[in-house]
């Protein structure tokens, strides 16, 4: 009896931790304008964005480690270093920042793309007319981004 209740007590904890991931979980649109193998491309075309749309340029303390994966040395207000964490948690808005493709599980992977506008899809179509002036190739892609705890 005993295993039993152990069993369905460890089941319903389990059940319970899927859901509550599941519900952090947002859909979040993202306004790219340039995508590349090249860290040193992607970071040229961010600094051409930032003159041409006057939005700032925020690497949000990320940079590239020796395995070219961006990386941050922060440490969090838990005292741990989670490292690189996607644009889009916490963080939507119209600025300009390289991310990591390989960290949006409907992106391609391997790219630094350079982003200028996150948020919901209303939001960021706004800035696509704009964005579109002076990178025609501009385009729209939706990622679900995990906000929940990182612990």
């Amino acid at each position: 009896m005993f295993k039993l209740i152990t069993f369905f007590t460890v089941s319903l904890f389990l059940s319970v931790q899927v859901l509550a991931q599941e519900e952090a979980i947002e859909n979040k649109s993202f306004l790219i304008i340039h995508s590349t193998k090249n860290y040193n491309k992607a970071l040229k075309k961010a600094q051409l964005a930032c003159n041409k749309l006057g939005y700032t340029l925020d690497l949000r303390s990320l940079y590239r480690n020796k395995d070219g994966y961006l990386t941050t040395s922060e440490i969090c207000g838990c005292g741990e270093q989670h490292g690189y964490i996607p644009r889009g948690r916490y963080d939507d808005g119209n600025y300009v920042s390289i991310e990591y493709s390989s960290d949006y599980t409907t992106f391609r992977t391997g790219f630094y793309i350079v982003i200028v506008s996150s948020g919901n899809r209303e939001g960021v179509t706004k800035e696509l007319a704009k964005t579109r002036e002076y990178f025609k190739d501009a385009y729209i892609k939706d990622a679900p981004i995990y906000m929940g705890c990182m612990h």
